[in-house]
């Protein structure tokens, strides 16, 4: 009884988490990118892969409880990350070609077929969790299963729509992404010598 008080109560702290993370992964984007679309468009997909698998729990009348709370921050993150990878390609070829048609085109067809394999192998793994007896083990594995098909599915599809909608970063926003970072790199210049 006093663990399972102690979880919930810490499992009610992941209301205060979960935008912690949302915004130390916006940061690390926008650190990494020095874009606004770096800092939205990942997540957009992050939230909206969230949105999804939470909302399927909804409708299928699974709560939330104390072993399964994380696995909204969980989505996010995986999602975030998987988001990146086409963004990065989608600069890369905007770059090479400087057209946002053919650079969405050029970096999903490059990156979308590893995006899959990585996709659903992540989520298929995370699946492999429903032959666990506990229930809650199952819940956490199928949703954050869920999740990540979800994230690759709007990936694929809603991000570039939404890509070839917005204007193309301005070269200013791009230089700036394309150098060094001001300290992290002095940083860590003495510790690789």
């Amino acid at each position: 009884v006093v663990f399972l008080s102690q979880l919930s109560h810490y499992a009610g702290r992941m209301v205060y988490y979960f935008p912690l993370a949302l915004l130390v992964i916006g940061l690390v984007h926008y650190d990494a990118f020095r874009t606004l679309q770096a800092l939205f468009l990942p997540l957009l997909t992050a939230l909206l892969s969230v949105l999804w698998a939470v909302g399927l729990m909804g409708l299928l009348g699974v709560p939330l409880d104390p072993f399964n709370t994380t696995t909204p921050i969980l989505i996010l993150a995986v999602a975030a990350g998987h988001a990146v990878q086409i963004l990065k390609r989608f600069y890369e070829e905007f770059e090479r070609t400087g057209d946002v048609e053919t650079a969405i085109a050029e970096s999903l067809g490059r990156v979308g077929p590893v995006m899959i394999a990585a996709g659903t192998i992540a989520a298929l793994s995370f699946c492999s969790l429903a032959t666990f007896r506990t229930a809650t083990i199952r819940t956490f594995g199928l949703f954050t299963g869920f999740g990540i098909l979800s994230a690759l599915a709007i990936e694929l599809t809603i991000i570039p729509a939404v890509r070839s909608i917005l204007p193309p970063p301005p070269p200013r926003e791009r230089e700036r992404g394309g150098g060094g970072h001001p300290w992290l790199g002095r940083l860590l210049a003495a510790p690789s010598r």
